[in-house]
């Protein structure tokens, strides 16, 4: 069965994914400091977050 909602939402996370990994720079520039990477990553995912949630 077709769920239009669910449909929506791993539609969602498959773009989370994928706007990350065109990211891999920051992974390379980071990788010393674990900190700074899930930071990042945790900054992105807001931008995204918002990005789908107020249109």
């Amino acid at each position: 069965m077709y769920n239009h909602e669910l449909d929506r939402a791993r539609h969602v996370i498959e773009n989370v994914f994928r706007v990350l990994k065109r990211r891999r720079g920051i992974a390379m520039r980071c990788a010393k400091f674990t900190d700074f990477f899930v930071a990042d990553i945790h900054i992105r995912c807001l931008f995204l977050y918002f990005q789908v949630h107020t249109s």
